[in-house]
């Protein structure tokens, strides 16, 4: 299940008009169609704020909120809600860790790609290799999920 959640496609995000910074927290009841405020709601209308985040993009902490049953984000929620998914956030991440750690190359995040041409380790957002510039195989995805250094 946890491969399957790092490699799911990604969700397509409605942007916020440019220079306006819009909640990421899901709006209750423009869920239910009862949101009387329309666009000048502050709470968030993206389908997107509302799918589970991965794995890999939770963060290593109990969600304080959901242990005082307050926490409105529900499954896109970046913290862990209860031992059980703490636990397998820990050992996912352990997990990847340990296979990003095999080789003496870089850490791989989902969307990077190794040079067919020379071998080296390529970020996602790379068309073509830095070290040979030999270009990125074809199949394989430029969208790439955001890198976080916090593991």
């Amino acid at each position: 299940r946890a491969v399957e959640e790092a490699n799911a496609p990604p969700v397509p995000q409605v942007q916020a008009p440019r220079g306006e910074k819009r909640s990421r927290v899901p709006c209750k009841f423009f869920e239910s169609g009862l949101c009387q405020k329309g666009d000048e709601c502050p709470l968030s209308h993206n389908p997107s704020d509302l799918q589970p985040l991965p794995f890999w993009q939770k963060r290593q902490y109990m969600c304080t909120f959901f242990a005082e049953g307050k926490c409105i984000r529900g499954a896109s929620c970046a913290f862990a809600h209860g031992a059980e998914e703490l636990d397998m956030i820990i050992k996912f991440k352990a997990a990847l860790k340990e296979e990003n750690n095999k080789g003496s190359k870089p850490a791989k995040w989902p969307g990077d790609w190794d040079c067919p041409g020379c071998n080296d380790r390529q970020f996602a957002r790379n068309g073509s290799c830095r070290k040979c510039g030999e270009p990125r195989p074809l199949g394989l995805s430029r969208l790439s999920p955001p890198r976080s250094r916090n593991m």
